[in-house]
């Protein structure tokens, strides 16, 4: 369980998580997460997001590897396509980490014959660095 000491937060943007992982639920005042806030914590579990954030910078959550869920509502939000870059937990069964219909990375396996992956038809855009 967070505590309200376990972040920092500046005019509004979570800059700085202390806390000790698990499940994690940010404050409903929080209205941005800044760059890296949650960067390489491989303690992270789950994460809850509330509505009043509107946007999550470059590598927010990255290489939270053991992050499996994410409850937030992607829609209309400025997330950038770097927020969740190295959450192989995140990924689906076959590999694909996809958020908000956008396609970010594939932690699948390799065909070795030609390296194609077959996205599904709901992707409807491709991040930077998908693969």
């Amino acid at each position: 369980m967070c505590r309200a000491e376990d972040f920092v937060i500046s005019s509004g943007t979570l800059t700085k998580y202390i806390g000790a992982g698990g499940d994690i639920e940010i404050p409903d005042t929080v209205t941005a997460i800044a760059n890296g806030v949650f960067k390489d914590r491989l303690d992270i579990t789950s994460v809850s997001i509330p509505d009043s954030v509107t946007a999550i910078e470059s590598y927010a959550f990255g290489n939270c590897s053991n992050l499996k869920h994410v409850a937030y509502d992607f829609k209309g939000k400025k997330v950038s396509l770097l927020a969740f870059r190295g959450c192989a937990g995140l990924a689906d069964s076959e590999g694909y980490l996809i958020i908000g219909n956008t396609f970010l990375q594939y932690f699948g396996k390799e065909t070795g014959v030609s390296n194609r992956l077959d996205l599904p038809q709901t992707i409807n855009k491709i991040g930077a660095l998908a693969c």
